[in-house]
């Protein structure tokens, strides 16, 4: 008996010792082990361990995502774990089968216990087709900021949703993640990380859906901080080739930033992180599959863009990316916060997806011309291309979730709906501003909600009109649930502005092309062109790049903007393809007279009340 105690003693003396330096374990949660420093050469792939918790059940199913806030289509996140394997805790493994791309089953033996799962998920960044007739459609690449990379020694950049998931009934439980890491490299992202040693980090999050909007970036250090209004600024950086820089990229957007923060300037105690990945322009693999862009969550965004040469140009491509991204910070305007729908294997669509979209999208622009960053006259052109785009939108409700996920799978039809989006917002202030006589408008109302804890999408118009105090339920009856065409006619001579959707006007121009779009191929071809257009562009030629940009369907309108409205005298750079040949071209728009299209210009005829209610919008006396 003694012997007995004193071998269990040296037992658990033994064992104190090996675990003295982890965190005691909680029953109810996940404890999750990742290894960034043996990565599967062949195959990019990294190793999962997940100490799960206690469940008693003879059939479990582990699920990954197959839809996520903020990205349209699916993701089918399952189809990246291989070599699944699961034990009780009798140390018995499990039998496991897949149920589609993104449940696996875990059969039990009676009375047993779930105890660990182990896997290897590969990078979303290098996959690649196995079938050579399978399309790009059916494979369903994913977008650089939304999925995983890793590259061993260099970079990492971990999306959650893409590493792990949670058991059916217990998305809810707390998660704590340990990282097994290279010495050299350092995490960046707006969750709190602690470093346990120079290779070993781990942080704590409440639940599965905290986990999947927060990423991490593991790269060698590269990061900035500063102050935008209230809100704490952390900028990291990785590039490629080392042609970009934190520093640079806080001087290119701090302006932006700094308008964004001051309209929200009631927020204090904010952080947000902002998390960038640079690489060669044109790299044929990471660039042809998936696309340039970011991804906005609540208190931290991720981006994959090219390190462009032209600092203008590079200036031009990180603003257009990160513009308004900072109202994230407002849960009304953050598609995570607004999503009460916690089961990942169904769309996470909201009938409130017009608002937190349209509203973003106004929001950016009515910031900065608060700021005076940018002038009215761009916002009118870019009114104006949001009409253009909007009348591409199909003729249904912009609340019919059915209609509306099946839409935005569609690249361009998603841009449509995203326009109209933001027209119905830039109405809805006019509107709330001119019935409530300059005491309400849009952006009170936003921050008012803001102020709820839990907001509910099916009832989230009925709180917007609670707090207009003014009565909207027709606007959205007709507008937002209905199908009637928006009175844009109406609502912008309200503020001083002349709409005609057809005129004569002289302006600065490449000359006159129009463009077709291939949904198949995500390009643009010319369509209709005048032989004598800057470009020397004729039928049938596709557009690859505007000054170095690439051109697909999420950015088509920004990056044609300086083709189709140019707001001054200066040389574009535009590559296209004809024939199977890649051409390069520059060319400087003339004044010309042509027939325009959704034409909006100040209205030299607005009454005082048209100018007050201008003001009140545009140039409030802003003490919020």
């Amino acid at each position: 008996m003694k012997l007995t105690r004193f071998i269990l003693f040296i037992f658990t003396m033994l064992f104190c010792l090996t675990t003295k330096a982890q965190a005691p374990i909680q029953e109810n949660s996940y404890h999750i082990s990742i290894d960034l420093q043996n990565i599967t050469p062949d195959k990019d792939r990294i190793k999962i361990t997940i100490l799960t918790p206690p469940i008693k059940a003879r059939t479990i199913r582990y699920t990954l995502p197959a839809f996520l806030p903020g990205i349209n289509g699916k993701v089918d996140a399952g189809r990246f774990v291989h070599q699944f394997y699961a034990i009780d805790d009798k140390g018995f493994p499990l039998k496991v089968s897949k149920n589609g791309n993104n449940v696996i089953v875990m059969k039990m033996r009676k009375g047993a216990t779930l105890k660990k799962i182990e896997y290897w998920v590969d990078d979303t960044w290098d996959a690649e087709k196995t079938k050579a007739n399978e399309s790009d459609k059916h494979f369903n690449y994913i977008q650089q900021a939304a999925g995983s990379n890793f590259e061993a020694g260099s970079n990492f950049v971990l999306n959650h949703a893409f590493l792990f998931g949670y058991i059916e009934g217990f998305s809810e439980l707390p998660y704590t993640v340990n990282i097994l890491k290279p010495i050299e490299l350092s995490a960046c992202s707006a969750l709190k990380i602690k470093s346990e040693s120079q290779t070993r980090d781990s942080y704590h999050v409440s639940s599965y859906k905290e986990l999947v909007e927060n990423p991490v970036m593991y790269c060698r250090p590269d990061t900035v901080g500063f102050m935008a209004g209230n809100i704490r600024m952390t900028i990291s950086v990785f590039s490629e080739n080392g042609k970009v820089t934190a520093r640079l990229v806080r001087r290119l957007i701090s302006t932006s930033l700094m308008s964004d923060a001051n309209f929200i300037s009631e927020l204090e105690d904010q952080n947000y992180t902002m998390m960038f990945y640079f690489t060669t322009p044109f790299r044929t693999i990471l660039n042809s599959h998936g696309k340039y862009g970011g991804i906005a969550h609540h208190y931290s965004s991720i981006y994959f863009l090219p390190e462009l040469a032209d600092e203008d140009e590079l200036s031009n491509e990180i603003q257009r990316e990160t513009a308004g991204d900072l109202f994230h910070l407002l849960r009304p305007l953050d598609p995570q916060s607004m999503n009460v729908n916690s089961d990942f294997l169904k769309p996470q669509l909201t009938k409130n997806w017009w608002f937190y979209e349209g509203v973003n999208l106004y929001f950016n622009w009515l910031a900065e011309i608060r700021d005076s960053t940018i002038s009215e006259n761009e916002f009118m052109g870019f009114v104006s291309s949001k009409i253009r785009l909007a009348e591409m939108a199909n003729k249904k409700p912009i609340t019919d979730l059915k209609n509306l996920y099946n839409t935005l799978s569609i690249p361009l039809k998603r841009e449509a709906m995203r326009s109209k989006a933001m027209l119905l917002a830039l109405l809805l202030d006019i509107k709330i501003t001119d019935l409530s006589k300059g005491q309400m408008d849009l952006r009170k109302v936003v921050m008012g909600l803001n102020e709820h804890k839990t907001l509910n999408p099916d009832s989230i118009e009925t709180l917007i009109n609670s707090l207009a105090g003014v009565d909207l339920k027709l606007y959205f009856l007709e507008n937002v649930n209905g199908i009637k065409a928006l009175a844009l006619n109406e609502s912008l001579s309200k503020i001083g502005w002349a709409y005609s959707p057809m005129a004569v006007d002289s302006m600065l121009s490449f000359g006159s092309f129009g463009l077709l779009y291939n949904d198949n191929l995500d390009a643009f071809f010319v369509s209709n062109s005048d032989t004598t257009n800057a470009f020397g562009l004729k039928d049938g030629d596709r557009i690859v790049s505007v000054n170095q940009i690439i051109v697909n369907s999420s950015n088509f309108d920004a990056a044609l903007h300086e083709v189709y409205t140019p707001s001054k005298n200066t040389e574009v750079e535009l590559r296209f393809i004809r024939i199977d040949q890649n051409y390069t071209v520059k060319g400087t728009p003339a004044v010309k007279s042509m027939i325009v299209q959704y034409l909006i210009r100040k209205d030299p005829a607005a009454d005082m009340n048209a100018l007050h209610l201008h003001d009140q919008i545009f140039a409030p006396n802003f003490t919020p």
